[in-house]
């Protein structure tokens, strides 16, 4: 199988994002436990109605564990374009070629007031991707969409972007 040369070259920037919140994940964990004891529970083992209320409840703080566990954004800026994917949300990078991107520039943001918080947020022609924090690369595309890709690294994606001569403001 052949590889295509976009994806070999190797990247100008590379982040990878992964929020380990100690606090959230000792709240889940206890949310789960919780749930696993009331399901347990022997004078509410017969109720029928209980056990799929809380078994349902188990499931979706289950879930909900699993996916705060795993998620990492990626990000990565090369001499073609930029990709960037939030696993295991999105399974493979999507790519923004430079020819589609009319500006590009770091910029601080709200990420509740704009975007309504962090992960896959905004509307069709707004939009961000972003796992924690409120520095970003915001991209103004040709066709008047936005993207904004959150970062922990800002001046990293500066020096990236003035070298590929692409950093405008």
């Amino acid at each position: 199988m052949k590889q295509s040369i976009l994806m070999i070259q190797a990247p100008l920037f590379y982040e990878v994002q992964d929020e380990r919140n100690l606090w959230m994940t000792v709240f889940l964990i206890v949310i789960n436990l919780l749930l696993l004891f009331l399901i347990t529970k022997k004078d509410q083992a017969r109720n029928k109605v209980y056990l799929i209320g809380t078994g349902f409840g188990l499931l979706v703080t289950l879930a909900a564990t699993i996916l705060f566990l795993t998620l990492k954004q990626y990000t990565e800026i090369k001499t073609d374009g930029i990709y960037v994917k939030l696993f295991p949300l999105q399974i493979s990078y999507r790519y923004y070629p430079w020819k589609d991107i009319e500006k590009s520039y770091v910029r601080v943001y709200n990420p509740i007031k704009e975007y309504g918080g962090w992960g896959l947020r905004g509307r069709q022609h707004n939009r961000a991707i972003n796992q924690s924090g409120n520095d970003g690369l915001q991209l103004l595309f040709k066709d008047g969409t936005k993207l904004l890709i959150g970062t922990q690294k800002p001046k990293d994606i500066e020096a990236s972007l003035t070298k590929l001569n692409r950093y405008v403001r």
